[in-house]
């Protein structure tokens, strides 16, 4: 069975983050939880899409060479240590996405917004703490592999799938995010096909 990266992102640390997170936002930890079942996927769709060519992966490889995955260890402990530390998580996650998503972060925070609950707010606040946990558990993947920008464009490009059946409807074209669109149009037909037939079935009934 391939690695996938947003399962072993959900194991590890979607549940920690949802809990510390909502105390910490005042926000639902229901709301949190699907908040980042549209980040996560989106932010590492836009890795994907920078890491398709070989100056792209070079600069992630930048980005990775201080994230050893060690940030997955302590999630309850960094919010334990108070607002210091959390504001510094999402300094430096503000950076990642600025880097990932540029003039489209707006639009990114605004869907993931609509289709969460959350205020505009705590969707960015919830963003900047996310994008360092992705980016950790990509750096753990390069560590442990040993992978140069050809391995983790490699290990990218096997995430494909993954990201398309998990990514919020709409979020790829917003994103532009054409190395993919083909398979997340066909996804899209699949599911347009099925609901339709399931509305026919309920009308014959």
């Amino acid at each position: 069975m391939s690695l996938n990266l947003l399962d072993l992102l959900k194991n590890q640390v979607t549940g920690s983050l949802a809990s510390k997170a909502a105390g910490f936002l005042g926000e639902s930890e229901s709301g949190i939880t699907k908040a980042l079942g549209g980040i996560f996927p989106s932010l590492l769709g836009s890795v994907i899409d920078q890491g398709s060519t070989a100056e792209g992966a070079g600069n992630l490889m930048g980005m990775l060479k201080d994230q050893d995955g060690s940030i997955l260890d302590n999630v309850g402990d960094m919010f334990g240590g108070g607002a210091d530390a959390v504001n510094g998580l999402m300094g430096s996650g503000g950076g990642m996405l600025d880097s990932l998503l540029g003039d489209k972060l707006g639009g990114m925070t605004d869907m993931i917004s609509k289709m969460s609950g959350l205020g505009g707010g705590s969707t960015s606040s919830l963003m900047k703490m996310a994008a360092p946990m992705l980016m950790g558990m990509l750096g753990k993947q390069v560590r442990s592999g040993g992978l140069d920008a050809g391995g983790l464009m490699g290990l990218l490009s096997s995430q494909k799938d993954h990201v398309s059946s998990a990514m919020p409807s709409g979020m790829g074209s917003l994103l532009g995010l054409a190395s993919f669109g083909g398979l997340m149009d066909k996804a899209g037909d699949l599911l347009g096909g099925a609901k339709d037939a399931a509305g026919k079935v309920v009308d014959g009934a």
